[in-house]
């Protein structure tokens, strides 16, 4: 029975929560990208500082060619399992997946 002030378990150890909170406030770090090299690794989040547009984004289980080549504002976010991208022009800030280092 679920409803106000009912426990419902679940199967989420505490470890897990921790990490979904480290990754989704940014604990494990971020880069600013302003240059137009291809960057690899883990992000779970691109969040643009200056109107940017992406020449290539791999975001898993994701359909990113609507985004290619648009100018996208200062503040527009992109949430997700994000595996690569490469500017065409502007800044984006890289946050980092628990355990990754830049590239």
């Amino acid at each position: 029975m679920d409803g106000p002030g009912n426990f419902i378990p679940t199967t989420t150890s505490i470890g897990d929560n921790l990490r979904a909170v480290g990754n989704s406030m940014g604990m494990h770090g971020f880069t600013a990208v302003k240059n137009t090299a291809q960057h690899t690794g883990k992000y779970n989040a691109l969040i643009v500082a200056a109107t940017a547009v992406f020449s290539q984004l791999a975001i898993n289980n994701s359909a990113t060619d609507p985004l290619i080549g648009l100018s996208l504002p200062v503040g527009f976010e992109i949430l997700g399992d994000i595996r690569s991208f490469t500017l065409t022009s502007g800044t984006v800030i890289a946050y980092h997946k628990e355990g990754t280092t830049p590239n």
